[in-house]
């Protein structure tokens, strides 16, 4: 059952329009007017023409790979926009959480996911939707519910159906890990394809000494001796080691496909592709849920030794899609349509989960 239109308000950030206004055709309903723009200074200023008192607002407002700050600020102002004009309920759906990668104490750095969360949860949001988070630990930041959808299934049913028409034999097909931290997410695909797995490891780099910065005490002869008589232990600075790029398994005459959730460095997957073609794979796909790159990567894309990027619309780049032939978009609005129509009738989103693994 469709949400009533008194009782749903849905607002749309300058991010990701289009993906909003695909929602409300599929709820049947009309896309709420707001008045958001950016000052000459950069301030973000905000209204909403109409009332959000005692009804449910759904704000759709995802990151680009260009003014993720900005994008960042206008969500909040949304929603502590509607919290103070007495919203009921606030739910964020954001297809791309940004600041997703940082979500360890790194040296002197800090834990941006962390603050990103404290700083929706103080602007009246009362839920989250999001769709596969890098670091799934980042749902222990909040203090509302976080709902972290997969766009698994429909990537592959994408490739299963390109398989179907290109008459790829499954025997001839292999998901590669094109870094060890993606392994489980590419063991998850191969169980669901029924293919085999091969796994990249090192890099193309040279080994080099890095120094971290961690042995900032002053040398040990200011600190031989310590209370009680005891030596004080000796520091060494971290060398960081670098291996030759090696895969563990076989591409020979096979098409490989390689998985993750996030295409933002290219340079990695273009090196990854090539290496993979010099072991005698036939062909490369690269599947992934966010698409990050600018202009200036999908031409590196373009003209690399890769055959096909399917990628969603979790990110706007339509414009990517029908200038480049290899980039291919899918469209996983029906899954963030669904989402919203079982939070207002208050059903279960398990459906939404259904055939999807852990790993995703």
């Amino acid at each position: 059952m469709a949400p009533a239109s008194n009782e749903v308000v849905i607002l749309s950030g300058n991010t990701h329009p289009h993906l909003a206004n695909t929602i409300c055709s599929r709820l049947g309903l009309k896309l709420a007017s707001i008045t958001l723009f950016h000052a000459a200074n950069r301030e973000t200023l905000i209204t909403l023409p109409e009332s959000v008192r005692s009804r449910d607002v759904y704000i759709v407002q995802t990151a680009t790979n260009t003014n993720v700050n900005d994008a960042l600020m206008e969500l909040m102002l949304m929603g502590y926009t509607c919290k103070t004009s007495a919203a009921k309920n606030i739910v964020g759906i954001l297809p791309y959480m940004p600041y997703g990668k940082q979500t360890k104490q790194r040296k002197r750095g800090a834990i941006a996911s962390k603050l990103l969360a404290k700083l929706i949860v103080r602007s009246g949001f009362t839920h989250i939707v999001t769709v596969d988070l890098h670091h799934k630990e980042i749902q222990g930041f909040f203090d509302i519910p976080v709902e972290n959808l997969r766009a698994s299934p429909f990537l592959i049913n994408f490739v299963q159906e390109m398989i179907f028409e290109k008459q790829i034999d499954r025997s001839n097909l292999v998901v590669v890990a094109h870094h060890t931290s993606s392994m489980r997410r590419a063991t998850a695909y191969a169980e669901r394809f029924r293919v085999d797995i091969a796994v990249l490891h090192g890099s193309p780099e040279a080994e080099t000494d890095v120094v971290d910065g961690r042995s900032s005490p002053p040398p040990i002869r200011a600190f031989d001796m310590v209370a009680g008589g005891d030596s004080f232990p000796m520091f060494t600075a971290h060398k960081a080691f670098h291996t030759p790029l090696n895969l563990v398994g076989n591409v020979t005459n096979k098409v490989a496909i390689m998985v993750d959730d996030i295409i933002d460095e290219v340079e990695h997957f273009i090196t990854a592709a090539q290496f993979l073609k010099d072991l005698g794979a036939t062909h490369v796909y690269i599947v992934a849920t966010h698409a990050l790159f600018s202009t200036e990567q999908a031409d590196k894309l373009q003209n690399s030794i890769i055959d096909l990027i399917v990628v969603t619309n979790t990110i706007p780049h339509d414009a990517l899609s029908e200038h480049y032939d290899k980039i291919r978009t899918i469209d996983i609005s029906i899954l963030l349509t669904e989402a919203i129509r079982r939070l207002h009738n208050q059903e279960s989103l398990s459906y939404l989960f259904t055939d999807v693994s852990v790993e995703d």
